[in-house]
């Protein structure tokens, strides 16, 4: 069993799963590369994690609730993301009363973030051994008020790194 204090846990935006399991173009290719290398990471180190909040696996169950999609693809890629967290690795992870409460207050300091990217930034921030959450959204990647809540919490071990890639 790994030791908490060198724990680390990589949380991924719903784009970059959805990129993994079905890239349709180079920028979903690069995401889709980002997620393998993450997965890689985990394998290489005992101590990384990788984790999905629930809101990132119904977020991608409604992406695929699309017209536009077929049938036949989209029962694939559920089936290749019941694969991915089949890994022993990778967690997906329902948010808790903290990540809840910080969410509201992120969205009294920053209302231009919705509420779905506000659950997966308050549980990537809640969470203490947390180091990455890789998202192509801009409006999180620069918001000054993550990156001062960020620094504010006492209780985290590191900052956590809000990018759109991994290394």
């Amino acid at each position: 069993m790994p030791s908490k204090g060198n724990e680390q846990h990589i949380y991924i935006d719903t784009t970059y799963i959805q990129s993994f399991l079905m890239p349709k173009n180079d920028e979903e290719r690069y995401r889709k590369e980002q997620v393998r290398r993450a997965i890689e990471k985990t394998h290489k180190n005992r101590e990384i994690f990788i984790k999905f909040p629930f809101i990132v696996a119904g977020e991608l169950m409604n992406n695929l609730c699309s017209k536009y999609i077929h049938a036949a693809d989209k029962k694939e890629v559920i089936g290749d993301f019941f694969e991915v967290l089949d890994d022993d690795k990778i967690d997906l992870i329902p948010a808790k009363a903290d990540a809840l409460k910080l969410a509201a207050e992120i969205k009294g300091r920053d209302n231009l973030l919705g509420d779905t990217d506000l659950l997966i930034i308050a549980q990537a921030l809640c969470d203490i051994y947390s180091t990455n959450l890789l998202t192509s959204d801009k409006k999180i990647i620069e918001s000054q008020e993550i990156d001062s809540i960020s620094r504010d919490m006492a209780k985290r071990l590191q900052k956590l790194k809000i990018s759109e890639g991994i290394r």
